[in-house]
């Protein structure tokens, strides 16, 4: 014998027409918003010359510098570097965790000096 119980269901009725395209593209237009207008504002200080950016550069300083890493081949090898030492630190951790005391020369370590 089963025993159910008749509860009234929530009804939520669906947004139809503009609002509803509204609330779909609202979210990805105002989680891009923010990080430009944050830009723009800092731009805006350092033209204005409230800060040298010397601390933090202004975003075209910064894309600058991108471009021209990237045009000389140094990004790329950057970016490699990078990743190459995030997965020997990944491997590092996981071989710590798994196998306790395994031998890290194997992942390219090198043992430090006494």
């Amino acid at each position: 014998m089963a025993m159910t119980v008749d509860l009234p269901a929530l009804e939520q009725t669906a947004p139809t027409g503009a609002p509803a395209r509204w609330s779909r593209h609202a979210r990805p237009v105002l989680g891009l918003a923010l990080p430009v207008a944050l830009a723009l504002g800092w731009e805006l200080v350092v033209f204005l010359g409230y800060s040298n950016g010397r601390l933090v550069p202004p975003p075209s300083k910064v894309f600058e510098t991108i471009v021209e890493l990237a045009r000389s081949g140094e990004l790329s090898r950057h970016i490699l570097a990078t990743l190459w030492a995030r997965r020997r630190g990944l491997c590092a951790r996981r071989c710590r965790r798994h196998y306790h005391g395994c031998d890290l020369r194997l992942l390219g370590f090198r043992q430090a000096a006494a």
